[in-house]
């Protein structure tokens, strides 16, 4: 069913919108009992420039590329120092419930934003719904440092809107100027929103078909002032990790161990993607054998392989899997910023292709006989219900830094940054003799 096929489907549209809202922000509102995070949370709203609040001389400081930064995003640096000026500093609570709401926020643009693209409600719902309630998207909003996550999302998700606006009167300076402006604060909320050009351009194949009407040149100098954004995003973000030393495993680890490394990230988001048990705040660097690589590389061949034979007929899989590959590409770890070998906040705009993928096919089926519709509907429900719960059993970890590093120790082997913060919170408690077995 489309939103124009259907009468009334304004109503339902906004229905699902308000529903999607409250139901993620009941989800997440435990969060407003949890503490601080020892692990980062120090380096952004701890930060002396952002407790003093929202001043010009924080917006200046936001806005350089000096060290104490740790990343070039002044749109959520924006918000940490508002969240001071209107909370306090040492109000952890407070600000959890914000990042709550932002993403339940920007679970409904997200709604909007695909139904203005496609014009297919239930399938827009559904996928919108994955992101809101999946389990790997907990990291992202129960952790303060990672609000960038969020308010990326939020802008991606108005550029995704008014991209589709500005397609349907491609001579609107207006509308093109409203696409600049949302990307450059995309841009400003985390650097990893850099792919922004190439997912605009996947877009213009599908869904909004614009290649029959705009020669494929035109597309590509249309996308060339995001582009130049997405350079100068990027290399301030890369001067700043070298100032704060990210980059220092760089000349530790060869580049061929890296790329094996991404190769079996793909592969192991895909796995948690289906079965997100086992999560950890932190997973540790393992150098993968020849053959775990190669399987992992065959595994993503076929499915490439698959999607593109499928171009024609349902072009929405090739589409989401390349912006799943694309969108992780800053974050797989090629060039490696920080100790992890993968994280699950990285996840949390690439797998939105993932679900178009898989929601798009599905509604592809039931068109085919709608007598299906009774169980797809049962199977939709089991599987949100399902991550509903899960989401809520991982965001019990996430109270304060012992119970969330003490999961990690059971959830990953050889994990000694997981150890190592098990170990300061006891030698904290006097536990001298507990701290020492870690």
């Amino acid at each position: 069913m489309t939103v124009r096929e259907r009468p009334g489907s304004s109503k339902t549209a906004a229905l699902l919108c308000a529903l999607l809202f409250v139901i993620t922000l009941a989800l997440y509102s435990p969060v407003a009992r949890h503490d601080f995070i020892d692990y980062d949370d120090s380096l952004y709203v701890k930060k002396p420039i952002v407790a003093r609040g929202l001043t010009w001389d924080g917006v200046r400081w936001s806005f350089g590329v000096g060290p104490g930064r740790q990343y070039f995003h002044p749109v959520t640096w924006a918000s940490h120092m508002l969240d001071a000026q209107l909370f306090g500093a040492d109000r952890p609570g407070a600000s959890h419930f914000v990042s709550a709401a932002l993403h339940a926020l920007a679970s409904v643009l997200l709604l909007i934003a695909l139904c203005k693209l496609t014009g297919s409600l239930w399938p827009s719902a559904a996928s919108a719904a994955l992101f809101a309630w999946h389990p790997l998207h907990v990291e992202s909003v129960a952790w303060l440092a990672e609000r960038k996550d969020v308010i990326s999302g939020i802008f991606l998700f108005l550029t995704l809107w008014a991209y589709a606006n500005y397609a349907e009167r491609e001579h609107s300076g207006w509308r093109y100027a409203l696409v600049l402006l949302m990307s450059a604060l995309a841009l400003a909320s985390k650097p990893t929103v850099v792919t922004l050009p190439c997912v605009l351009l996947l877009l213009d194949f599908w869904p909004l078909n614009r290649t029959g009407r705009a020669t494929v040149k035109r597309l590509v100098l249309e996308k060339l002032p995001i582009l130049a954004m997405s350079i100068a995003v990027s290399i301030a973000g890369y001067q700043i990790q070298i100032y704060d030393q990210g980059l220092g495993l760089q000349k530790v680890l060869p580049p061929w161990v890296r790329l094996g490394n991404a190769v079996v990230s793909y592969t192991r988001y895909l796995y948690k993607t289906i079965v997100p048990i086992k999560l950890a705040v932190f997973y540790p660097y393992h150098v993968w054998t020849t053959w775990q690589v190669v399987g992992a590389a065959g595994i993503l061949i076929a499915i490439t392989a698959l999607a593109i034979a499928q171009r024609r007929r349902r072009p929405f899989i090739l589409i989401g899997w390349l912006w799943f590959l694309g969108m992780l590409v800053p974050m797989i770890g090629l060039i490696q910023s920080g100790l992890q070998s993968m994280a699950d906040r990285y996840t949390y705009l690439p797998l939105i292709g993932i679900f178009i993928a898989v929601c798009w096919t599905i509604d592809d089926w039931l068109r085919r006989d709608l007598r299906r519709r009774p169980m797809v509907a049962a199977g939709a429900g089991i599987v949100l219900t399902g991550f509903v719960g899960l989401t809520l059993y991982q965001l019990q970890f996430w109270k304060n830094d012992y119970t969330l590093f003490s999961r990690a120790l059971v959830t990953t082997r050889d994990n000694w940054f997981a150890h190592a913060h098990v170990a300061k919170r006891l030698a904290e408690r006097g536990d001298e003799t507990a701290a020492l077995a870690h």
